[in-house]
């Protein structure tokens, strides 16, 4: 299946996912829902950034070849 992302199927489905995922998780409207690409590698790879409290905070990683 082919769908524009910007076409008005797809910003429809991407509002319901939005939705579901809202109520499902109860995340409330001071919180904004992201949908990103890339996978556990890329969600992976943002957890240590996520876990800085400033950006200044110093942050170790070791680069696995993956």
């Amino acid at each position: 299946m082919e769908m524009s992302h910007r076409g008005k199927e797809f910003d429809a489905a991407i509002k319901k996912a939005e939705v579901d995922l809202r109520a499902l998780l109860a995340v409330l409207d001071t919180h904004e829902v992201l949908f990103l690409q890339g996978g556990a590698t890329t969600h992976f790879a943002a957890v240590p950034l996520n876990l800085c409290a400033f950006p200044s905070d110093p942050i170790d990683f070791v680069v696995s070849g993956s």
